[in-house]
C-alpha cells in the first residue's frame, strides 16, 4: 500500500462525482476515492445519491464478503437531494456518488461540494457530455478525470489536446481501462486496481491544499 505523509490536513471537504452520462465510470471513482482517502486515515463518509443505487448495490457485496477480521475503511450511507448536506461534520471527506440524467439530484451535490470530480471515457460523444456539465459547475474547483483510457492511443492524447485547447482542467492521470479495476466491483478495491487512483488522491489532495509526499 502506498503511504503518505499529510501536511495540513483539510476538515470537512465535499467532493462530488458527476456526470450527466452514465458507464462513465462515476460509482468506481467514487469508491476507490473513499477507499483511497481512508487507508490515508481520513475519516470518510461515502453517500450514494444515485438512485440505481450502484455505489450501494457494490457496499452491500463489500459486507457480505468481508471476513470476521476485516471492515470497511469508510462509513456509507444513502443520500437524496434533502440529506446531502446533513452528517459531514466528523468526517474529513464525503464523497456524493451522484446520478446521470437527475439533474435535481445533481444539481443539489454540486451546489453542497467543495470541489467536482467529472468522470468521462475519452470519446467525442463523452466529451460532449462533459462540456455540459461545466457549464452546470460554473466556478466551483474540478476537474476532469479520462477513465477507461488506452495510453498511447489517437483516442486519449485527442481528448487530453482538445481539454488544453479549452483550457479544461483535467487529472495528469487517466484510469487506465484494466482487468484489475473490472474485477474489483463489488469489492473493495484492491492495491492493483487502485493503481492509478492512488496518483489521483495524491493530486487531489494537492488542490485542496494539503501537501502530499510519496
Amino acid at each position: 500500500m502506498t503511504t503518505y505523509d499529510i501536511k495540513n490536513k483539510p476538515k470537512r471537504k465535499v467532493i462530488a462525482v458527476a456526470n450527466q452520462k452514465g458507464g462513465v465510470g462515476k460509482t468506481t471513482t467514487s469508491i476507490n476515492l473513499s477507499a483511497g482517502l481512508a487507508y490515508l486515515g481520513y475519516k470518510v463518509l461515502l453517500k450514494d445519491a444515485d438512485t440505481t443505487g450502484s455505489a450501494t448495490l457494490w457496499v452491500d457485496n463489500i459486507y457480505s464478503s468481508l471476513k470476521e477480521d476485516e471492515l470497511v475503511p469508510f462509513d456509507f450511507e444513502i443520500a437524496n437531494k434533502t440529506s446531502l448536506s446533513r452528517n459531514r461534520e466528523k468526517y474529513d471527506f464525503v464523497i456524493i456518488d451522484t446520478p446521470p440524467q437527475e439533474t435535481m439530484i445533481m444539481d443539489a451535490a454540486i451546489k453542497v461540494a467543495d470541489y467536482v470530480v467529472i468522470p468521462t471515457a475519452p470519446t467525442s460523444l463523452d466529451i460532449d457530455r462533459v462540456i455540459e456539465i461545466l457549464r452546470l459547475i460554473e466556478n466551483k474547483p474540478c476537474k476532469v478525470l479520462l477513465t477507461q483510457i488506452k495510453v498511447n492511443t489517437i483516442t486519449y492524447r485527442a481528448a487530453r489536446e482538445m481539454f488544453e485547447d479549452q483550457d479544461i482542467q483535467f487529472f495528469n492521470t487517466g484510469i487506465a481501462h484494466r482487468e484489475a479495476v473490472i474485477h474489483s466491483i463489488g469489492q473493495l478495491p484492491s492495491e492493483d486496481a487502485m493503481r492509478d487512483y492512488h496518483k489521483i488522491v495524491s493530486e487531489l489532495l494537492v488542490d485542496l491544499d494539503c501537501e502530499v509526499r510519496t
